[in-house]
């Protein structure tokens, strides 16, 4: 006995299927399909929503198929060019592993064309460097921060300042299987900065950022013999920064005039002054250059100083010396008053005997 019921569906699903290949085919003829660029065969990440990348004709909607399964499709694509580029990134995390995904190009009539597959496989991280310096908060002058870090061998170091691209090297591998690196940036403005790096191998497969630091680029200080300097001639109203040249200037040039003028008279012969007018005029030359009657002062007020100790130093023993005298007479005299009362009362005892 026939069922009817199989076989009308497998007429209707035969039908379906014939249709969808009709359909494949004229969006083959009508409709071009899209260009992959990435991610292809050879690319090894450790992203687990790698991006999609490619081409495809302009006023396309591209859909993506990851691992036969549907993902998504793109916004309708359109350039002057007529040839219009997409990237897609899945909304879901990949597992890691090999993955086959394939894109689809539908028009604006819903024509659909072929389908351009590729595959990627996404594997382990590898391993973020390590940052050494600078240290976290540090304060650099302009170009003399200095990035030290450590990286796995044969790694290619991305510099990231500000989160921007600021440069790669490739690290100097070293026999034990970790390289060090150093790198110096230069250019940066004052204020706060960030920087951190990344790695990536000859495949292509980058790491996660390393640590981030925090460093800020100051201006830079005058030393403290300039500051100090400065400081003085604020104060004093100068403006050279430099006191070495203050008696190369002055004295030696106000000097050789003087000389002559006060020797001059000294050496004639028909005015020759008296030793004590020789001194008083030596004196009044100097009061003109140097403070000489401050010190002539200071020695008569250390000799009347002198003097006036002297004479209270006198006046104190004196007073000591009267003193002891009166307190020696004064004991004396007692001495003969008891005597004198002590006599009279001998008397009357006999007296009375």
């Amino acid at each position: 006995m026939i069922n009817y019921k199989k076989s009308l569906s497998a007429l209707a699903f035969v039908l379906c299927g014939s249709f969808l290949l009709v359909g494949e085919a004229r969006a083959d003829q009508n409709w071009p399909a899209p260009v992959i660029v990435s991610p292809t065969v050879s690319t090894v990440t450790a992203k687990p929503k790698p991006i999609m990348i490619g081409l495809a004709k302009s006023g396309s909607v591209v859909h993506i198929y990851i691992d036969g399964v549907y993902n998504g499709k793109t916004e309708r694509l359109f350039h002057v060019s007529g040839t219009a580029n997409f990237a897609y990134m899945p909304f879901l995390n990949l597992n890691r592993g090999y993955h086959s995904f394939w894109a689809v190009a539908e028009d604006a009539a819903g024509n659909k064309s072929a389908k351009a597959s590729d595959s990627f496989t996404i594997e382990l991280p590898m391993p973020a460097p390590t940052l050494i310096a600078p240290r976290n908060e540090a304060k650099f002058v302009n170009g003399q921060n200095l990035l030290l870090g450590l990286a796995k061998n044969d790694s290619q170091i991305k510099v990231f300042v500000d989160k921007k691209l600021y440069g790669q090297f490739k690290v100097r591998n070293h026999i034990s299987g970790t390289a060090n690196f150093y790198f110096k940036p230069q250019g940066l403005t004052r204020g706060a900065h960030i920087v951190y790096t990344t790695a990536t191998d000859a495949r292509g497969k980058e790491s996660q950022w390393s640590g981030i630091r925090r460093f800020a680029v100051i201006e830079p200080r005058i030393s403290s013999i300039v500051s100090t300097v400065a400081d003085e001639n604020v104060k004093t109203g100068t403006r050279t920064a430099a006191p070495a040249k203050q008696p190369t200037a002055a004295p030696k040039k106000t000097e050789p005039p003087k000389e002559p003028t006060a020797v001059e008279p000294e050496k004639s012969a028909e005015n020759k002054p008296e030793p004590a007018e020789v001194a008083t005029s030596a004196s009044i030359d100097k009061t003109d250059n140097e403070p000489q009657t401050g010190t002539v002062n200071e020695q008569n007020g250390s000799q009347n100083n002198i003097s006036f100790n002297l004479i209270i130093f006198i006046a104190f023993l004196g007073g000591i010396i009267t003193w002891i005298i009166w307190i020696n007479r004064e004991l004396i005299r007692e001495k003969k008053d008891g005597k004198k009362d002590a006599e009279p009362e001998t008397t009357d005892e006999k007296d009375i005997k």
